[in-house]
């Protein structure tokens, strides 16, 4: 539940998926007081026709584009906490894309995943190679460097 006040300026984007991702973090830094109740009020129905259980598309990376958001968020105004919870979003997230996609979309989602990595290590989130080997991997795929790293750990 949200006070109406906060949504005089924040608005759910049109036509992205996943639009809960572009605007609670938002809210949340917006609100002058946040209630928590360990009752739960809310339940959360999976349709199994829904968007969620359907095919990829290009649509899905709309996810990547609130992960984005909300680093660069996170950097501008310090909140490491933030930081660590939207890199780690992001490197899931992409990561589970990787074998749904199609493989022009690969490359792209490939590189996501490099990017939040490098982010991750940068600013000493604690998402670093050994806890994210399976990440590395899907983001550097060359079984010869991997093959390479397991003998002389390069990384």
């Amino acid at each position: 539940l949200y006070d109406r006040a906060l949504f005089e300026t924040l608005r759910y984007p049109l036509g992205k998926l996943h639009e809960d991702e572009f605007t609670t973090y938002k809210a949340i830094f917006a609100a002058e007081k946040i209630g928590v109740t360990p009752v739960r009020l809310y339940a959360y129905y999976q349709n199994p026709n829904g968007i969620m259980n359907a095919q990829w598309s290009p649509k899905r990376m709309h996810m990547l584009e609130a992960f984005d958001q909300q680093i660069a968020f996170a950097q501008e105004t310090g909140r490491d906490r933030l930081l660590f919870k939207a890199l780690e979003g992001s490197i899931y997230s992409t990561y589970s894309q990787l074998e749904a996609a199609p493989k022009v979309f690969r490359k792209e989602l490939r590189r996501r995943l490099r990017r939040s990595l490098k982010l991750g290590r940068e600013g000493n989130c604690g998402l670093g190679y050994r806890q994210l080997s399976w990440a590395y991997e899907a983001a550097y795929p060359c079984k010869l460097l991997w093959w390479l790293n397991s003998k002389v750990r390069i990384l």
